[in-house]
């Protein structure tokens, strides 16, 4: 005989149909391109800068440098 579930394994097995629910809809999915196709590309065309992704990459490595030290010393 199976255990009763408790509150908390109830309320995961709940979200976690939920959540695959929602990967699984075409609204979510439109959603989803929509939001990150003009993303996309503004990555893979040059700007002023350079190319997007080249200087994103600066831009990012230049925000962990001034991060990750404070991370460390809070």
């Amino acid at each position: 005989m199976r255990e009763p579930m408790n509150g908390l394994a109830g309320s995961w097995v709940m979200f976690e149909n939920e959540f695959r629910r929602m990967l699984r809809s075409r609204k979510f999915k439109v959603l989803f391109i929509v939001t990150f196709f003009p993303s996309l590309i503004y990555l893979i065309s040059p700007n002023a800068s350079g190319t997007g992704l080249a200087s994103m990459l600066r831009s990012f490595e230049a925000l962990m440098i001034n991060l990750l030290p404070n991370y460390w010393l809070v």
